[in-house]
């Protein structure tokens, strides 16, 4: 199931609370990147020039092969407009 962005973002203010720190996620309550990049309506390949890797290679990523480098969760936390603690980037 795909969410929207909006969606998830509202999702994620709701479980959080408005003050910081009012309530920690669990980690099946977070979206995933593969989430994320659905509901940015963005394809694989199109996320993955956005991260500026090859396609091979974001794929292992989102499917949890291999990890997400610094530069790239910050490109996805900037897209999505999410904090840190409020994605999961292992599937």
């Amino acid at each position: 199931m795909y969410y929207g962005l909006r969606t998830v973002t509202n999702m994620v203010q709701k479980v959080c609370g408005h003050r910081k720190g009012e309530y920690r996620m669990s980690e099946f309550e977070k979206p995933t990147v593969e989430m994320i990049r659905a509901g940015l309506k963005l394809t694989q390949s199109q996320m993955a020039e956005k991260l500026g890797i090859s396609v091979k290679m974001y794929r292992a990523r989102e499917l949890g092969k291999s990890e997400f480098d610094a530069g790239n969760i910050t490109t996805i936390l900037k897209l999505s407009g999410l904090k840190f603690d409020q994605v999961r980037f292992k599937p």
